[in-house]
């Protein structure tokens, strides 16, 4: 984030959170939610992807295999090292609305791997994603 917002690359903020910068030398300071923001936080997209499925239309299944440990939602994020090697981020891109194209919008979620790893194996195996405390107590509310 400190690059994308460095000071020169046309970039003032990111749709949703605040950045400080140092008033002397404009160096970004701090980068937080904006709790006031009410625009998406994530991609929604607007129409069913096109066909044919391709790289950039075709979704993932990876399930989160960390979920429903004995020891509850304490240990969640200790259970998600261990076993999912997938996470969401979001793709940044330039909000066209924005003045000059200077904010960036999340356009889609990437799954990248969280930490290096090394396959040694030739049998095909799953791979878990983790999607964190927040969407699981947000699905546990829904139903």
């Amino acid at each position: 984030v400190r690059q994308l917002l460095e000071e020169g690359n046309g970039i003032e903020s990111i749709a949703g959170h605040v950045s400080d910068r140092d008033p002397e030398s404009g160096d970004l300071t701090s980068f937080r939610p904006d709790p006031a923001y009410t625009g998406p936080r994530f991609f929604v997209p607007e129409s069913p992807p096109s066909l044919p499925l391709d790289i950039m239309t075709l979704g993932q299944f990876a399930n989160d295999l960390a979920i429903g440990g004995e020891d509850g939602d304490e240990k969640y994020f200790q259970r998600s090292e261990e076993s999912n090697l997938l996470v969401l981020v979001q793709r940044l891109e330039r909000d066209p609305d924005s003045k000059n194209g200077s904010v960036l919008r999340p356009s889609r979620p990437i799954s990248t791997l969280k930490r290096d790893v090394v396959f040694a194996n030739v049998l095909p195996m799953e791979i878990g994603c983790e999607y964190g405390e927040r969407y699981w107590g947000e699905r546990r509310q829904a139903r």
